[in-house]
């Protein structure tokens, strides 16, 4: 495991949970949008769990879509 890999997701997982939480005080309106983003930081956390560094390398790259 790339350890590097590991602390960008790790670090673009925080910052993406972080904007879920400015989705979520928009009630209603943010509802989509918050979906849309757990959707990736699930799928970062299981590549995250894998270990597997191409698995990761797409976690990230859809993740910093987020921001």
């Amino acid at each position: 495991m790339n350890e590097e890999l590991k602390a960008q997701l790790t670090a673009q997982l925080a910052g993406c949970r972080e904007l879920v939480k400015a989705y979520e005080k928009l009630g209603m309106a943010g509802n989509f949008g918050r979906m849309l983003i757990w959707k990736d930081i699930e799928q970062g956390e299981k590549a995250l769990a894998s270990g597997s560094d191409p698995w990761m390398q797409d976690a990230l790259g859809a993740l910093k879509n987020c921001k």
